[in-house]
């Protein structure tokens, strides 16, 4: 069996830059997370950091076309997200 040699961390996207050397990476993905992240703008200017020249961003973030009418977190005594709550 190869072994893919991946790696999986659990970071702050505002704070993903100070994690890695600047140009680490040719690509980075965000799939259905950017727009529940507190600190967006310092996760995209991190991100472009983080890219080396020519490397790309590719997001993929919940459509207002396809958004409920209804939509919040259910938090914890601390404010942690639990539970995405919604209703058509």
């Amino acid at each position: 069996m190869d072994r893919l040699c991946i790696e999986y961390r659990v970071l702050d996207a505002a704070e993903i830059a100070g994690h890695f050397e600047p140009g680490s990476f040719d690509l980075v993905t965000s799939c259905v997370a950017l727009q529940d992240v507190p600190g967006v703008q310092a996760a995209i200017e991190g991100t472009a950091r983080l890219l080396r020249p020519g490397g790309r961003l590719v997001f993929v973030i919940t459509h207002p076309c396809f958004d409920t009418p209804f939509r919040a977190w259910d938090r914890d005594e601390h404010g942690n997200k639990l539970a995405l709550k919604v209703a058509g």
